[in-house]
């Protein structure tokens, strides 16, 4: 048992030590307070306790004892003793009996016994240890060392580690629950009967940057720990599986039930390997046979292994165990950092350095002793189980040494040292000049007369020790403790740009959309905090739900399994209404400004059926959706990978169904046809079910592919075509190759489905990929290599004309989450960038910096397919991503001049993979063969595991002074590199204006003007205020709430995040807002107004003006002028003042009931002063003497003329 290698002397002597007469010879002192037998005293009995250092025995009785302050040694021997140890770093022993022990403050050893003992170690980094009994345990505060492995079966323990990073060692039935902290789980095994230890608490989410997770590390019934081997070569035949009442999960070495992990499912214990902590490769505490390993300035729990270790603490209260093997362990700490370590050599013939207030045992074997004397107030050392006569009939050594190792001389040790009895208890006390350097616990002043025999200071010269290893690193740092101060060759390339090509191809924030799976992602339809925390982090604004899990599936229930969006229910009054899950899932994405895509049902059922599903529920969901949260859901997509279960005639049938009743349900929701949300079709896939899957059609995958589409759209009529909005297919990368070859293949063929369908449609469907991402199954492609790969997979989407796009999945349990399981939040770093996965750093970067740029095609001199390049500009800024492709560290000179210019400088972020312990184990989830060791090349002297895919990313910043750029690139690592800008020419904003210039903000606030001829001007993300001047000028915001002038000059103005206000002034200019509630103003000209998204302002003043408000509910005001004025999407207020109404004055896209016409005419205050008039295309209002109001659309004069439609103004 592992207890007997720690502690079985220690025990023994700390039990015997206090008292000259052995426990069960009767003696006792009738006037020692207390005596014999069991007494409650009804105040403490000090035993002689002061508020300095104690050594206090009890009796044979139950003993209640207070030790006050100081550093104090109790023992309670037998009976139920009660014993506080008070403030100071205390040791106490129960003895026999269902003791209570209290630490107190500060560092603490408690050491139960026998009976079932209750420990509480309060505060500080305390010590537990018992030998017999159901114990319990309470850490506290501090990282707490707990041993609760007993030599007997059948007395489980409860363990509480409290706040702090403990460490406990359990068996057989015992309750471990570690509290907040980073814990570790010491689990051993192997006892036929024992029952498994419980883990209520294991939290391997790692909620900070750098954060350590819990562990779980399974050991034999002696405590070695299983090697990582053990786990996938068949030794322990290892399996977990979920409890029966769901409570968690078992794990099974061969068919005993070793641990059960509340809380967790099998599954997600499954696909995260971080918890198994004898995985880790790195772990700190747990090193290999013959390994070094120094400790830190923190409190360190360093274990050795079978071998000869080296182990220092290097500071702080540390614990270190050799266990076996000839080990060298080093407690001594720099000056001014000491703390009280305990210092344990385990079996093998062991040598301990020990100074200020260590406490040290050595076991088994001839263990030597170095002891640090001569520190001013220095702690004495305690040395437990010291042997006069050990191996061979022969004492321990012992040496004094001083600060730097050197041993005292014979002269200085017999004219400093002398040997004292201690005062209470059996021991000896070894003061030099006077004081109290170290206490040998359990051995008299006798035994060690002959100082010679043992003090090898005077037993002649003695070597000096070997120096202490250099400094490590320790769990708690955060740094990298396989740094090896080796460097890898890298392989030198260079790429210089030969051309680069607009494509038109601009990304939006459409393209990073997200999906919500019902059962990981939701309770019951209600997101998640931690998913709703990193669709935050990854700037998710369109989510798709019940993503994959919007059809019925065999066997399992709606509503528990899967989520048919369209089923009604009773409301209060027993009207049909939504169902409540998707009601929830609606109001969190109108809380949280997001746009939802909605999956409706079509698998196992008949055509049909399905044309009763249509007629009875799915007209009605869409009326009823529509009506409640038009302005949340942008889409309905009919069903979802058609193919698993039908064939495309099938599908065809249905989708001409469900399009007419979406249309039909948000037609009678007085929805125009803008102001619907879009139907989407699913382009095939000649797999699974459908009628040109290979083994039905021997055809060319091409042939076979462009039919099955055909197959679809044969089977949509007229009406069908007509309501149609867009396509669906789903992007997943499923190639191996090192280098991209822009292949169909490697684009699932989608830019061949789409060409059917625009050729079919005219070139008048939106392209949509609701789920992308590398493929769970592309073994090769996961871990970093995914990185890169994700990138290329946006390229090509938006090469392919994809108009909207939602990867999967933000959170699961998978090989390809972005943000981890569903148990994680979002971890960031210091910049607020997402690090849980090297793929959401990808998509956190992309979302970040790419809407708003255009795809540019270009071409490299060098490339030789080892690394990528993809580039994205817009007028201010370009974004290059580097990629390598290759398993060897790349030197990469890049030159950019031919895409920014020779003045560009800027910025760069490094995706690679964190190697810490705390992330990286060498072991990955597949689910082809489970548990995997990860494939790895040696890099910098160490294992570089590139297709582990459960590690972190870890983001280097860098700066460029210039386009040519030189960089190192670790396999398969990712640069974005940011480009302002260019200089020269141009000028920033403390520069004298000339004309015709390009002006670019600062990080600061900018206050920047044009020049009178056409110029280009740009804020920098903070509130500027930005004046055009003269000329045809484009400004842009660029973040912010900015304040932009046009003046004089047919000016382009753009908002950008923030709540922005543009004025055009002069001149036939064009405004558009951006995603925020924006101000603005055409003034003079014939101007047009855009407001995008946001509750939005738009006046547009002088002239003939057209104003569209976008998504929001927007006021739009003419003014002045024929003005063409249209509210886009949801309730929006068209306004009317004095003077306003002109000749040509028209609304595109009133909707009565939701939008409103507000009229401040004098002599116009009801409906009685206007006039309606049916006009052809649409709806003519008179307003008496000032002029007519003209509608579009299909309006009568019945919903038209109604007050609700009416604000008038006093």
């Amino acid at each position: 048992m592992l207890l007997f290698l720690l502690f079985p002397a220690l025990l023994g002597l700390i039990a015997i030590g206090f008292d000259d007469t052995p426990p069960d010879s009767g003696s006792e002192d009738p006037d020692q307070p207390g005596g014999s037998g069991d007494d409650l005293l009804t105040e403490p009995d000090r035993h002689g306790a002061t508020p300095g250092d104690d050594a206090i025995g009890g009796t044979s009785g139950a003993d209640e004892i207070d030790a006050l302050s100081g550093d104090d040694t109790i023992a309670g021997l037998r009976g139920a003793d009660r014993v506080d140890g008070g403030a100071g770093r205390d040791a106490l022993d129960g003895g026999s009996g269902d003791d209570l022990l209290s630490g107190g403050g500060e560092a603490d050893r408690l050491f139960g016994g026998v009976g079932d003992d209750t420990m509480d170690g309060g505060s500080g980094d305390d010590l537990f240890d018992d030998i017999a009994g159901a114990d319990s345990f309470s850490g506290g505060t501090g990282h707490d060392v707990i041993f609760a492995i007993e030599p007997e079966q059948g007395a489980p323990d409860e363990i509480e580690g409290g706040s702090g990073d403990d460490r406990f060692w359990g068996d057989d039935g015992d309750t471990m629950t570690g509290g907040d902290g980073a814990d570790r789980f010491m689990v051993a095994t192997g006892r036929p009967g024992a029952e498994p230890v419980v883990i209520r608490d294991l939290d391997f989410s790692r909620p900070e940057h750098g954060g350590q997770p819990d562990q779980v590390i399974f050991t034999d019934a002696e405590g070695a720990i299983y090697p990582r081997s053990a786990f996938y070569d068949g030794t322990l035949n290892a399996g977990i599986g979920d409890l029966p009442d769901g409570s968690g999960a078992v794990v099974v070495f061969g068919s005993q039930e070793v641990a059960i992990i509340e809380g967790h499912t099998a599954e997600e214990l499954f696909h995260q390997t971080i918890w198994i902590g004898n995985l880790q490769v790195h772990e700190p505490n747990l090193i290999q046979p013959g390994d070094a390993r120094n400790g830190t300035a923190e409190d360190d729990h360093l274990v050795g292994g079978s071998g000869d270790d080296t182990l220092g603490g290097n500071g702080g209260e540390d614990w270190l165990n050799g266990r076996d093997g000839d080990d060298l362990i080093d407690g001594r700490d720099p000056a001014g950092t000491a703390g009280g370590d305990v210092l344990l050599g385990g079996a093998g013939w062991d040598t301990i350095r020990a100074d200020d207030g260590d406490f040290v045992a050595g076991f088994e074997g001839r263990d030597s002793y170095e002891l640090v004397y001569g520190r001013a107030d220095a702690a004495a050392i305690t040395i437990f189980g010291y042997e006069v006569l050990s191996e061979g009939g022969l004492p321990e050594p012992v040496t004094l040494i001083d600060e730097t190792g050197a041993p005292l001389s014979a002269a200085e040790t017999r004219a400093g040292l002398t040997l004292e009895a201690q005062a209470e208890g059996d021991g000896t006390d070894l003061l030099f000049d006077g004081q109290r350097i170290a206490h040998l616990s359990g051995v008299a002043p006798a035994e060690l007369a002959e100082m010679s025999a043992w003090l090898t200071n005077l037993a002649g010269p003695v070597p000096p020790p070997a120096p202490p290893p250099e400094d490590g690193a320790e769990e708690g740092d955060d740094v990298d403790p396989g740094d090896t101060g080796i460097v890898t060759p890298g392989l030198d390339k260079s790429a210089t740009l030969i051309s680069a090509t607009a494509t038109g191809a601009v990304a939006t924030t459409g393209h990073f959309g997200g999906n919500a799976v019902f059962t990981v992602n939701t309770t019951d339809g209600q997101p998640t905090g931690n998913f709703t925390s990193a669709t935050d982090a990854l700037g998710i604004e369109h989510l798709r739900f019940p993503a994959g899990q919007g059809d019925p599936q065999a066997g399992l229930e709606d509503g528990e399994d899967w989520l048919d969006v369209t089923l009604m229910v009773p409301d209060d009054s027993g009207q049909p209404d939504l169902r409540p899950e998707l009601k929830r899932m609606l109001d969190w994405a109108g809380d949280n400004d997001a746009q939802v895509t909605l999956v409706v049902t079509t698998r196992l059922m008949s055509v049909d059926d399905y044309a009763d599903v249509v007629a009875d529920r799915l007209t009605p969901f869409a009326e009823k959706v529509m009506r409640d949260y038009g302005e949340v859901v942008e889409a309905f997509e009919i069903g979802n990978e058609y193919w698993a279960t039908m064939n495309e005639t099938t599908y065809g049938q249905k989708a001409d169904l469900a399009a007419i009743g979406l249309r039909n349900g948000m037609l009678a929701a007085g929805l125009s046809e803008a102001q619907q949300a879009d139907i989407l079709v699913q382009m095939a896939t000649p797999t699974g079910a459908s009628d040109f899957v290979g083994s039905k059609d021997s055809r060319g995958y091409i042939a076979r592919l462009e039919d099955a589409n055909a197959a679809i759209i044969d089977e949509l009529g007229t009406e069908t075509r007509a309501a149609i909005d867009g396509v669906v297919e789903h992007y997943y990368y499923n190639k191996t190759e090192l280098a991209y070859t822009d292949a169909d293949s490697e684009q699932n063929y989608i830019d061949r489905d789409y060409a059917v369908w625009d050729a079919a449609f005219s070139g008048d469907l939106d392209l949509h990929i609701t789920e992308w991402n590398v493929r769970t199954t592309d073994y090769d492609e996961v871990g970093i290599r995914s990185a890169s790969t994700i990138q290329e997979q946006f390229e090509n989407m938006l090469e392919d004309g994809v108009d909207r796009a939602h990867v999967w999945p933000v959170q699961h349990n998978t090989d390809s989450d972005l943000v981890g399981s569903p148990r994680e939040t979002a971890v960031l770093d210091e910049a607020g960038r997402v690090t849980n996965s090297v793929r959401g750093a990808m998509f956190d970067l992309m979302s970040e910096s790419l809407p708003g740029l255009e795809l540019m095609a270009t071409e490299f001199e060098g490339d030789d397919g080892s690394f990528e390049i993809n580039a994205y500009r817009s007028d201010d800024r370009t974004v290059v991503y580097v990629s390598s492709r290759s398993l060897e560290v790349l030197d990469l000179d890049v030159d950019l001049t031919g895409l920014v210019g020779t003045g560009a400088t800027g910025t760069g972020v490094q995706i690679g993979i964190d190697q810490s312990a705390q992330s990286s184990d060498g072991f990955h989830w597949r689910h082809d063969t489970g548990h995997t060791p990860s494939s790895s090349v040696e890099i910098d002297g160490r294992a570089y595991y590139y297709d582990e895919h459960d590690v972190r990313a870890s983001l280097t910043d860098h700066a460029f002074d210039g386009p040519e750029v030189a960089l190192r690139l670790k396999p398969f690592e990712v640069i974005e590199i940011t480009f302002t800008a260019a200089a020269d020419p141009g000028v920033g904003p403390d520069d004298p204006a000339v004309s015709g210039e390009v002006i670019n903000g600062t990080g600061n606030v900018d206050d920047l003007s044009g020049t009178p001829g056409d110029d280009t001007i740009g804020g920098f993300g903070r509130d500027d205020t930005l004046h055009g001047g003269d000329g045809d000028d484009l400004i842009n915001g660029h973040g912010g709430d900015d304040s932009l002038v046009g003046g004089r000059g047919n000016d382009d103005m753009r908002g950008s995040p923030g709540n922005d206000t543009l004025r055009g002034w002069g001149g036939d200019d064009t405004l558009r807002g951006f995603n925020d509630d924006d101000l603005l103003t055409g003034q003079h000209g014939d101007d047009v107004l855009v407001g995008n998204r946001g509750n939005d302002l738009l006046l547009g003043n002088e002239g003939n003006d057209s104003l569209n408000g976008g998504i929001g509910h927007d006021t739009l005001i003419g003014g002045e002028g024929a003005d063409t004025v249209t509210g886009w999407a949801w309730g929006d207020v068209f306004g009317f003042d004095e003077g306003d109404i002109a000749p040509g004055d028209t609304i595109t896209d009133f909707t009565p009931g939701q939008d409103v016409i507000q009229l401040a005419l004098p002599g116009i205050s009801g409906l009685s002063d206007m006039t309606f008039q049916p006009r052809p295309g649409g709806l003519e209002i008179g307003l008496g003497r000032h002029g007519t109001l003209f509608l579009e659309g299909d309006l009568t004069v019945a919903a038209i003329a109604q007050s609700g439609n009416f604000d008038f103004a006093p």
